[in-house]
């Protein structure tokens, strides 16, 4: 069986056809690749000889980038793209199409499986027979800032009551410390570098959850309004569903 670059190309295959099974070559790219080596496009992967097998080695090793090497570029591109919290980067955070498809419908395979949040169980150690508010931020999300007053008000509300607060960002503690902290007042506890949590539960920026004592998710709204109305809303919001859940048993 050929292996090239890790991978052990299909032997019943033409060419032209084994090659594609390598990431990061295409069609038109695996012809090239075989022209280039003076080898028909119509012979099977079992047919190459060794000097074949080598000449097609040398010329992607030579002019690609395949496999291992590629799809590390790519996760450093797309992690540039959300440091930078730019629109293609945003769109990565969200898991929705970055180049202007639609989303309203036939967008399942960027987005995944449906996940339903409302009465999601929420699992974790310490937060049984407290309520939950869970807020998912990043620095440069504007309505995230424009709310955080809002959502120390709601802090200093529930001061002594069995509400724990928590503030969940993909972003590091260092960034934070350079960036957030000497700039803004947050009296969430925060959670930082949480990308397994945000990827999950993040539907878009800020993310807010109110989850009960026994941790089902009871109300959850995405995407914030900045300005003077920020803060109004999102207390009268989130005060009443807070009060009714701390009266339950």
């Amino acid at each position: 069986m050929a292996r090239i670059a890790g991978v052990d190309l299909p032997k019943n295959k033409r060419g032209e056809i084994g090659l594609t099974y390598i990431y990061g070559i295409g069609p038109s790219t695996a012809k090239y690749i075989l022209d280039k080596s003076n080898i028909n496009r119509d012979k099977k992967v079992h047919e190459w000889n060794d000097d074949e097998l080598n000449a097609i080695r040398n010329t992607i090793t030579e002019e690609f980038k395949v496999e291992g090497q590629l799809r590390s570029e790519v996760q450093m591109s797309i992690k540039r793209l959300l440091d930078i919290a730019c629109y293609r980067g945003l769109r990565h955070r969200k898991g929705l199409p970055v180049r202007g498809q639609r989303t309203k419908t036939n967008s399942r395979t960027r987005k995944g499986k449906r996940k339903t949040v409302a009465g999601k169980k929420v699992s974790a150690k310490g937060l049984k027979g407290k309520v939950v508010v869970l807020n998912f931020w990043f620095i440069e999300c504007h309505p995230c800032i424009a709310e955080l007053p809002a959502l120390n008000k709601l802090v200093n509300e529930y001061k002594n009551k069995e509400v724990l607060f928590y503030g969940i960002t993909y972003q590091p503690l260092t960034t934070l410390k350079r960036d957030f902290f000497p700039k803004y007042k947050f009296d969430f506890q925060i959670v930082a570098d949480a990308t397994n949590i945000t990827d999950e539960f993040a539907a878009g920026y800020p993310t807010t959850y109110i989850v009960d004592k026994n941790g089902i998710i009871k109300a959850a709204w995405n995407g914030g309004i900045e300005g003077e109305q920020a803060e109004t809303q999102m207390f009268l919001k989130a005060k009443p569903i807070i009060d009714e859940l701390l009266l339950k048993n």
